[in-house]
């Protein structure tokens, strides 16, 4: 004969697989509680990224509206020869008439001059700035400069391309290597916080 306080004892007793399931369920509340937080730090940090990518951007336009301002009739020219003694506007001549499309083009008012000091041992010709009378004819050039590729030797090693002002140029690569920084931040911050990102 079992007395009421033995009853109530085995009544209160649960089987070893519900009480399995019930500390179960709660590692998974908890685990649930975790990713949620973890999910809210990415989206806060995902509105943060987006926020610094759309500065960026701006400031990048921004750049390139200067530039745009005061080299837009300026021309790189990559590749030709450098001699001493040469005459730069000659050959600078014999590349306008390779690419021109037949038009006479004269270059006898545009400013040209090559960039940097001769090297002892230099590997590679310096370039040659050009600056064109307009941005119509600068960029006709641009568009038919891919005609070198097909030129005789030794045009065919020359390439044009649009004069970037140097404070320009190295504010845009340093705000490219900024978004690029702030992409990998964002993606290892997300991968360290256990988040799903295919690394």
């Amino acid at each position: 004969y079992r007395s009421a306080d033995d009853r109530v004892n085995t009544t209160n007793q649960q089987p070893d697989w519900a009480n399995r399931l019930l500390g179960e369920m709660k590692d998974l509340r908890s685990e649930v509680k975790v990713l949620l937080q973890l999910q809210s730090k990415v989206d806060d940090l995902s509105v943060k990224l987006d926020s610094a990518l759309g500065v960026i951007h701006q400031r990048q336009q921004f750049m390139e509206a200067i530039d745009s301002e005061h080299s837009e009739n300026n021309l790189i020219i990559m590749g030709v020869k450098d001699e001493p003694g040469e005459r730069v506007d000659e050959k600078v001549q014999c590349i306008v008439d390779e690419i021109s499309l037949g038009r006479d083009v004269s270059i006898k008012d545009w400013k040209i001059k090559r960039l940097g000091n001769i090297t002892t041992g230099r590997n590679f010709p310096r370039p040659i700035l050009a600056v064109v009378q307009s941005r119509e004819q600068c960029n006709t050039i641009l568009d038919n400069s891919k005609k070198l590729k097909a030129a005789a030797v030794p045009l065919t090693n020359v390439y044009v391309k649009k004069d970037v002002h140097p404070s320009v140029r190295n504010e845009m690569a340093r705000l490219r290597k900024r978004e690029r920084e702030e992409k990998a931040f964002q993606l290892q911050r997300a991968c360290t916080e256990g988040r799903q990102c295919g690394c």
